[in-house]
C-alpha cells in the first residue's frame, strides 16, 4: 500500500484491493496544548549538539509507541519530527521498520507527523504521511490521530515517567544507557554531571531523577 502524503487532495484514496478514506480535515493542522517541557528539553540537546540529536521514544499505552525528534527550525521557534504507531503488536521494531518490513505484521495504523511553534504559545499538530496494513479499517488512523491530539493537549510530557520510556537511551544525547541510577533519572552519568544549569528542568520532567541523584550521593 503507498503512503498517503499531506497534500493529497482525494477524501478518498483508491488502492488495489480496497479504499481507504482520509477525511480532508485530517491534514489540517491541529492546535495543542505548549509543549514546555518538550521545548525545553529541545533546547538543552541542541545548545550540546546540532548535529547528534536524539529520537526520543515513548509508549503511551499498550497499543500505541512513537518517536520524537527535535530539529533545528529558521522560521519556527520549535519544531519536531515524529512518527507513531498503532497496533496490538506495538514495539520499537514496529515503530522504526520500513513499510515492507510490516509486510507480516498483524493490523497496523501509522502516522508522521510534525510539532511546530511559532511562538511559545502557538503550537500545531501537523500531520504528513499514514498508512495502515493493507484491508485494515481505515478508520483507525483517524482515530490514532485524535490520540495523538489527546495525549499532547493533556500534557503527557511534562513528567516523563520511566514506564513512558521505550528502552534506555540518554535524553540529552540519545546514547544507550545501562547502569540503574542512569536508566532511573533517563539521564546518562556525562550529560548529567554537565547538566547542573539544567538541574530544575530535569528533576520537574523526570519523577526519578530526584531519588536517583540522592541515591547516588556517597
Amino acid at each position: 500500500m503507498p503512503v498517503i502524503e499531506a497534500g493529497t487532495d482525494l477524501a478518498t484514496f483508491n488502492m488495489s484491493t480496497s479504499v481507504m478514506a482520509v477525511p480532508f480535515g485530517f491534514w489540517t493542522p491541529t492546535p495543542i496544548a505548549p509543549q514546555a517541557a518538550l521545548a525545553s528539553l529541545r533546547e538543552l540537546v541542541l545548545s550540546r549538539s546540532e548535529r547528534r540529536v536524539p529520537k526520543w521514544k515513548f509508549r503511551l499505552a499498550s497499543d500505541l509507541v512513537l518517536q520524537i525528534q527535535p530539529k533545528l527550525a529558521h522560521k519556527l521557534l520549535h519544531k519536531f519530527e515524529c512518527r507513531a504507531v498503532a497496533s496490538a503488536v506495538a514495539d520499537l521494531t514496529l515503530l522504526t521498520s520500513t513499510y515492507k518490513e510490516r509486510k507480516n505484521a498483524p493490523d497496523y495504523w501509522y502516522i508522521t507527523f510534525d510539532l511546530n511553534a511559532a511562538e511559545q504559545s502557538s503550537w500545531r499538530f501537523k500531520p504528513r504521511s499514514c498508512q495502515c496494513k493493507r484491508d485494515a479499517d481505515p478508520a483507525g488512523t483517524v482515530d490514532l490521530r485524535a490520540r495523538l491530539v489527546g495525549a499532547f493537549d493533556d500534557r503527557r510530557f511534562d513528567r516523563l515517567r520511566p514506564e513512558m520510556m521505550l528502552g534506555h537511551h540518554c535524553l540529552a544525547c540519545g546514547k544507550g544507557l545501562t547502569d540503574p541510577v542512569s536508566m532511573a533519572r533517563g539521564i546518562g552519568p556525562e550529560c548529567w554531571g554537565s547538566a547542573s544549569a539544567d538541574m530544575p528542568l530535569l528533576l520537574n520532567m523526570l519523577p526519578n531523577a530526584e531519588q536517583a541523584l540522592a541515591g547516588s550521593s556517597p
